[in-house]
């Protein structure tokens, strides 16, 4: 079981408690405890909802010298309060596992006996109380496929690339619901359409070489993204559709083992968030 917990602001800043390093540690909390809303009507449950959630989690300082002590102490602060004056979240982390969230509070107890030690009780605030694991499938054009080189790369570098592996034509999502996605298309295509799991993805615009298109089924957006990482909102070049119709551009991928239908003309990575109320024990 993975026991090391981390915390990252919105800026990429983090600290971390219960790894390598000594001086920070944590002790009692409710991070894997859960608890749904639930609205009822007439005795009956009309509905479950997980809505804002309060966390706790007490951490402890234990530094070397007075001098890390109390530098620990403001950086804890300073890492937290950044978010909430920009609004913007970090997110914690248990493993592969994070959960978007505030750090809104923070009371300290013990940090009068030494500068070298103080623990703190940290309140934890989320608008989407759950834990996600990014699961990437890479799905290649068929002329990439027999590739001999070890890495495949563009001119104009994405920030990631491509390992030479076999032609993927599927997708296992371990998630026990159906999950969000991120489906990012790389040019140079015409239309590109894209079928999972029954449903078919598909935008009607041409994606140049060098570009991609992003489709985030979370934040429901579809943006065409240039070398250089400008971005153009493209949502109306989306096909129509409802949920459930099988063209519906933002269906969730189900559970389980799921096929994957393109013309192979162009490749594509498809990033699934699996949710969860709370992090893998047996991570």
């Amino acid at each position: 079981m993975n026991l090391e917990i981390t915390f990252e602001n919105h800026l990429g800043d983090s600290i971390s408690f219960g790894g390598d390093d000594p001086a920070l540690n944590y002790f009692s909390n409710n991070l894997r405890s859960w608890l749904w809303a639930y609205t009822a009507r007439n005795g009956r449950i009309v509905s479950f909802s997980r809505g804002l959630k309060e966390l706790e989690i007490k951490v402890g300082i234990f530094a070397e010298s007075e001098e890390d002590g109390l530098a620990l102490r403001d950086r804890i602060y300073e890492l937290a309060d950044v978010d909430v004056a920009e609004k913007k979240p970090g997110r914690l982390s248990i493993g592969n596992e994070t959960m978007s969230c505030y750090i809104i509070g923070g009371d300290i107890d013990n940090y009068w006996f030494s500068d070298k030690i103080a623990e703190l009780c940290l309140t934890i605030l989320s608008e989407t109380p759950y834990w996600v694991e990014e699961a990437l499938t890479k799905c290649w054009a068929e002329d990439r496929v027999n590739s001999t080189s070890e890495y495949l790369d563009y001119n104009y570098d994405y920030p990631f690339d491509y390992s030479c592996e076999i032609a993927v034509d599927h997708v296992v999502s371990n998630a026990i619901t159906p999950s969000d996605f991120l489906l990012r298309i790389y040019g140079q295509t015409n239309c590109p359409s894209i079928t999972i799991a029954g449903n078919t993805y598909e935008v009607d615009i041409t994606i140049p070489a060098q570009y991609r298109l992003e489709i985030d089924s979370l934040a429901k957006t579809i943006v065409l993204i240039d070398q250089f990482g400008n971005e153009e909102n493209v949502y109306n070049a989306r096909k129509l559709g409802r949920r459930g119709c099988g063209h519906y551009i933002f269906e969730k991928i189900p559970p389980g083992y799921q096929s994957i239908g393109w013309d192979h003309g162009f490749d594509f990575d498809l990033i699934v968030y699996e949710e969860r109320s709370v992090p893998k024990w047996a991570a």
